[in-house]
């Protein structure tokens, strides 16, 4: 009877320890679910998030980041080219004369433009014909691009800026850029041009004729 007994209370003892078990595994958990490690890089990025200047003016506007390919022959229409096709439809300011001017492809020389990379995601641009209107740099790192739009309002000339791709494509925990593929630089002719200011000589001359002119009205009989 004893062992009757005994052997009762421990199946008691297993039953409630497997319904607390049950209970507890059924309970839901108050923890946000743990997402995929996924890749940053794989994020978008906001062109925003970039910095990018020429000289000592910031860009006025940016538009990305885009997946793909921003410049291919050039040419505006038909799809090849994405970027062209959102300038000539007057994207930055309405503008719509809008020409590539260059796409250099690895870091060093173009015929016109420049770009070096100091270290990941990180560089200088250049031009060796300084830059008097609206232009347009845009960046490819990874599978995406996005486009930096300056204004130049004062048409001053630009010849060099910084550059780096937070804007463009993330690289490994995602507090960097990825590596630049590629840099074109689009132009718009516009704007006045830069007003000169004349030469002393041509004033003093200018002053001469006026003198004269009001000499002559002066001695007009009435």
């Amino acid at each position: 009877m004893v062992k009757i007994q005994s052997l009762f209370t421990s199946l008691l003892v297993v039953g409630a320890v497997c319904l607390s078990a049950l209970e507890v595994s059924a309970k839901p958990d108050n923890k946000a679910p743990k997402q995929p490690a996924g890749n940053p890089s794989n994020q978008p990025a906001n062109c925003t998030a970039g910095s990018v200047t020429a000289g000592l003016l910031t860009y006025t506007s940016c538009i990305g980041s885009f997946t793909g390919n921003d410049v291919t022959d050039g040419a505006a229409g038909g799809g090849d080219d994405p970027l062209l096709d959102q300038l000539t439809a007057g994207v930055f300011d309405g503008l719509t004369n809008w020409s590539l001017l260059e796409k250099v492809d690895e870091p060093g020389n173009g015929s016109v433009l420049r770009w070096t990379e100091t270290s990941e995601g990180i560089g200088k641009w250049s031009v060796s014909t300084p830059i008097t209107s609206p232009f347009v740099l845009s960046l490819k790192a990874g599978n995406s691009w996005s486009a930096y739009y300056f204004a130049n309002p004062s048409n001053l000339s630009i010849s060099e800026g910084l550059w780096n791709t937070l804007g463009v494509s993330l690289a490994g925990n995602g507090n960097n850029g990825k590596g630049l593929s590629h840099a074109s630089i689009f132009v718009a002719p516009g704007g006045d041009d830069p007003v000169e200011v004349p030469e002393p000589t041509v004033l003093a001359g200018l002053g001469l004729i006026a003198a004269s002119s009001l000499s002559r009205l002066r001695k007009k009989p009435a």
